[in-house]
């Protein structure tokens, strides 16, 4: 019987189905491919180019949307506004790049709104952060799923160091990084690219494998 080849960016669940059946296999393609979404999805422009060109054939446009390949710099340069707390910029920008994008995704819109009020209380502009928490994140308060983020962020104002407070981590490089992902992946959404990276599924994959193998065969691990 001939092996079916599977496919990890149309089957997540392959790696796992390829254990238990046996006779299937991922193709280079496959691989290929994943590799390909994971830079894509992360903005790695100049090695997505240098990929595509080392690869035979370029994959086709129903499989790896141009869409999303023409974005990638746009995106990355929000990400990295983003990053960098110019939160506003990136907020006008995505408007005029993507403008359904934060009209659909109000969770989205609603965190990048915090990010900004934390990025004033990072710079000691309290009263200012104060007014826009009304004006701009009030609206929100009434998502039960949003209060328990408006109440800590809320808190940074009463300590003087805020990066110390109990609620410091908000104050993190990693809540930048949380903020530009969710936003780039908003944007991926539109043009029905995997929210969360092939390269990511198959580390899931490969750890689950290696927990069935050392429950299943543990004379073999």
């Amino acid at each position: 019987m001939a092996r079916r080849s599977l496919d990890p960016i149309e089957d997540p669940n392959c790696f796992k189905r390829a254990w238990e059946e046996k006779d299937v296999e991922v193709t280079e393609d496959s691989v290929q491919k994943i590799v390909l979404f994971y830079l894509i999805h992360n903005n790695y422009s100049e090695t997505v180019e240098s990929l595509l060109g080392s690869m035979n054939e370029r994959p086709e446009k129903d499989i790896l949307t141009s869409a999303a390949l023409d974005t990638i710099n746009d995106r990355k340069r929000i990400y990295g506004l983003i990053l960098n707390g110019q939160i506003l910029q990136a907020v006008e920008e995505t408007n005029v790049l993507f403008p359904n994008v934060l009209k659909d995704d109000q969770d989205v819109l609603f965190h990048l709104r915090c990010q900004h009020y934390i990025e004033l209380i990072r710079e000691k502009k309290v009263k200012e952060a104060l007014l826009y928490a009304q004006e701009e994140l009030g609206s929100f308060g009434h998502n039960p799923k949003n209060v328990d983020t408006l109440e800590d962020i809320v808190l940074l104002m009463c300590f003087e160091d805020a990066e110390a407070s109990p609620v410091g981590s908000y104050m993190s490089q990693s809540q930048r990084e949380k903020a530009a992902e969710m936003l780039n992946s908003a944007v991926l959404r539109q043009y029905d690219m995997p929210l969360k990276p092939g390269l990511e599924r198959v580390a899931q994959q490969t750890a689950l494998i290696s927990r069935t193998i050392k429950t299943e065969a543990p004379d073999k691990w």
